[in-house]
């Protein structure tokens, strides 16, 4: 089971979409897209992407609905 929240910095990021391989978590308190989102490998944990990419993929799965 994917956490909630993972804090980096002084900053919280939590859950917001699951997908059959990605787990993202945002921080709604910072408005840089370059650094709003992270982006994880649902399977392993592991950082998979926390930059424009992660925030640009999730907003992808929201349009299509690919999402769990």
């Amino acid at each position: 089971m994917e956490k909630k929240n993972k804090e980096n910095e002084s900053h919280v990021f939590e859950i917001a979409m699951v997908t059959q391989s990605f787990v993202y978590y945002i921080d709604s308190s910072e408005c840089d897209d370059n650094g709003s989102v992270k982006m994880y490998e649902k399977e392993s944990g592991r950082l998979v992407s926390d930059n424009y990419m992660a925030n640009r993929d999730m907003h992808e799965n929201l349009l299509y609905f690919n999402y769990e």
